[in-house]
């Protein structure tokens, strides 16, 4: 089990980049980027709870196959041992012949998914304080997936930052074109874009709709029993007040990171992670459609948790 966790939970498209970029420079935090660099979001939970996630196996393959091209035939043993069912025997066997750093990365990369895999992925070293976990696509877990979460740590602390919910759906209508023919750019120059299409895919869809659904989201944190180590934070803050948005988490799990506020330090907290390619006005028509339907899940987030949302949304919803 782990002592102290932080995971992020979402919402896609609202800054987790920009978040992990930023924590990633305490080295009080163990996180899976510091083994696998590009791994910011390592994808257990989603795993488990949500039935079309493969993620996590998609950078384990992706490391093992880098791992293997890099060692070539000294591979040869481990690999063998593991595909006859001995590899766990013989795990010593390796690591006492100096091999330890490749059979334990190798370990990694090919066992059997579950809370003690996952747990080695974290576990702080010496120095470190909390383990860090950022992974947007957490926010679908539901309520047993939030139960699960609970119990690989002692001290569990989520955050969940909000970003406008027409915005944020509409990039990522824009995120998912990014991987079709032509990319964004062939989309957006369509006369013909299916606006009811479109709208479904927001509202109801299993990708775009349910990672926007931050009503849902927040009800299964509740129905955890996490309510108390729930965060909410919004997206406008990072770029209106960084360095406060940032003091906040400090303050949320009880850590104190003025000895960090370097001059380059406070510099990059101003810097954007990834920008959606292709930013374009949403249309009109599909603008107001969504603004309709997400003002009413708003106003109950609003009065039921106590939300307090931007001034920016308040106006742009008629919430005021």
């Amino acid at each position: 089990m782990l002592d102290n966790l932080l995971v992020c939970i979402g919402a896609q498209k609202a800054g987790t980049s920009w978040l992990h970029s930023i924590l990633s420079k305490d080295p009080r935090f163990a996180r899976a980027s510091k083994e696998f660099e590009n791994v910011k979001e390592i994808h257990y939970f989603d795993y488990l709870y949500d039935n079309k996630a493969n993620h996590i196996n998609s950078w384990r393959a992706y490391y093992l196959i880098e791992m293997i091209l890099k060692r070539g035939q000294s591979m040869q043993p481990v690999i063998g041992d593991y595909l006859h069912h001995e590899f766990e025997n013989s795990f010593q066997k390796y690591a006492n012949a100096g091999n330890f750093f490749p059979v334990k990365r190798f370990h990694k990369l090919t066992a059997e998914l579950n809370d003690a895999w996952y747990e080695s992925m974290l576990e702080c070293q010496e120095g470190e304080e909390f383990s860090l976990d950022i992974t947007p696509d957490y926010s679908v877990i539901g309520t047993e997936g939030f139960s699960h979460m609970k119990q690989v740590s002692d001290n569990l602390k989520l955050v969940f930052i909000l970003r406008n919910p027409v915005e944020r759906a509409w990039s990522g209508v824009l995120q998912d074109k990014k991987g079709r023919p032509g990319g964004v750019k062939a989309f957006l120059e369509q006369d013909d874009i299916d606006l009811d299409q479109i709208y479904k895919e927001c509202t109801e869809g299993l990708n775009i709709g349910a990672r926007t659904n931050y009503k849902k989201t927040i009800e299964a944190v509740h129905a955890a029993g996490l309510q108390d180590e729930l965060l909410v934070l919004f997206y406008d803050d990072i770029s209106e007040h960084p360095e406060e948005f940032i003091d906040t988490i400090y303050d949320f799990i009880g850590m104190d990171n003025s000895t960090l506020k370097t001059d380059e330090y406070v510099a990059d907290l101003s810097k954007k992670v990834y920008a959606t390619e292709g930013k374009k006005s949403i249309p009109a028509e599909l603008e107001q459609r969504l603004k309709a339907y997400y003002k009413d899940m708003l106003m109950e987030l609003k009065y039921k948790y106590n939300l307090e949302f931007p001034e920016s949304w308040l106006h742009y919803y008629q919430m005021v």
